[in-house]
């Protein structure tokens, strides 16, 4: 019978609480049984053959036929007639409701079950509508009633056990979890669903297998974002550098998969940090210049020092300097600027570090201090000294360089 009946009502026993002539009977049966072998048209040629006045029940027999051929809107119609005539009808009701979910409307839909669906007779397919509209509606509670309720009665039903580990993984019962998703795998090995969410179990409970888990998971999805991400992250996170290379370099010279600005900057990483130097530039340019962020030019500067390119790697610090105002990042480009004689910028940069008045600002007054006493500049460097041991009185550093001054100064 159709998979959209909620009830495979007997038409007779409906005839015998209705008057209806023999002849429509004999149309109401045909057009039921037509509607039993999934001949929905035929089902509603046949019930348009009556022209006289319509009971209830032809109503219901042309919405099940509607419904049979996915023409919701038109259905919702009828049903809607039925519970105008009759609002307690229960088959015109969860109808109706089955017609709102499969047209997304969601609180209609959810409405319309919970007053009309008893959920212990329901056909299987109208209580995954209603477990399905409690996802959307992200009714955890309902849900999980509503899941229950379904394993019970259709215990082999693979949509509510995934239903189930759904709701498992979203209430963070990772141990009970993960012997259903055991239990899956040894059943399905190739599942790339469930090696995913095998995986995600394992990092979840930082168990000593995770990295094996996450890998074999890796080696069913190896064209997935996101199970690549985590198998490379973990291969980082291990200090298996070169390992976690090679796994990003498979990933992008497949050339067929799509990537992300984190799996870039994670794949360059990698590259810079096992000497790749030419896939490191080759990924980056993957990368526009308005899409970078700090990090990643963190990366080119440290890489570029390591090359001793060092207009490179100030350049880079720029970048960065230019999105966020970090004491440590301005102290490197002011060290930096020295480094390459450009004495300005450096004051400048120092400047700037002191005006952050950010935890660990005021270290630039020494490098500052030191950069003046180079010019020569004996009583600007000391003002800049006893101004950091103010805060940092037993600073034997600071004192030293007082001292110096103090004898500089009186000269």
């Amino acid at each position: 019978m159709m998979k959209y009946a909620l009830y495979f009502f007997c038409i007779l026993s409906l005839f015998a609480q209705t008057e209806v002539s023999k002849k429509l009977a004999l149309i109401m049966a045909k057009a039921q049984g037509e509607l039993a072998e999934a001949k929905f048209k035929e089902s509603i040629y046949t019930l348009n053959t009556h022209s006289g006045e319509k009971p209830l029940v032809w109503h219901l027999l042309l919405g099940q036929a509607l419904m049979g051929l996915k023409k919701f809107s038109d259905a919702e119609k009828t049903f809607k007639h039925v519970l105008k005539v009759d609002p307690k009808n229960r088959l015109a009701g969860t109808s109706l409701a089955y017609c709102y979910s499969r047209e997304n409307k969601i609180k209609e839909a959810l409405r319309l079950f919970g007053t009309f669906l008893n959920v212990d007779s329901c056909s299987q397919n109208f209580l995954l509508q209603y477990c399905l509209m409690a996802l959307q509606n992200e009714d955890t509670r309902l849900l999980r009633l509503l899941t229950n309720k379904a394993l019970v009665r259709f215990p082999d039903e693979m949509k509510f056990r995934q239903l189930d580990l759904s709701l498992l993984l979203q209430e963070k019962k990772w141990g009970t979890a993960l012997p259903i998703l055991k239990t899956r795998l040894n059943s399905d090995l190739s599942n790339k669903k469930f090696w995913k969410q095998f995986a995600w179990v394992h990092q979840q409970l930082d168990s000593d297998e995770q990295l094996s888990v996450i890998e074999a998971a890796w080696y069913a999805n190896p064209t997935d974002l996101q199970m690549t991400k985590q198998h490379l992250s973990q291969q980082m996170g291990a200090g298996h550098m070169h390992e976690a290379f090679n796994v990003a370099k498979q990933f992008l010279n497949t050339g067929k998969v799509k990537t992300d600005k984190l799996f870039l900057e994670l794949a360059i990483r990698c590259a810079y940090e096992t000497k790749h130097l030419t896939e490191a530039e080759k990924w980056l340019k993957k990368i526009s210049e308005n899409q970078r962020n700090a990090n990643l030019y963190l990366m080119i500067a440290r890489q570029a020092i390591a090359s001793k390119e060092i207009s490179k790697a100030r350049a880079a610090l720029d970048k960065v300097l230019a999105k966020e105002l970090n004491p440590a990042i301005i102290l490197w480009a002011a060290s930096l600027a020295e480094q390459a004689k450009d004495t300005v910028r450096a004051e400048a940069l120092y400047g700037q570090c002191i005006s952050t008045k950010k935890k660990g600002s005021d270290l630039a007054k020494i490098y500052l201090a030191r950069l003046l006493h180079s010019q020569k500049r004996y009583t600007e460097a000391l003002e800049l000294v006893e101004s950091y041991l103010a805060a940092h009185p037993n600073d034997r550093v600071a004192l030293s360089m007082k001292a110096i001054l103090l004898t500089q100064v009186k000269k």
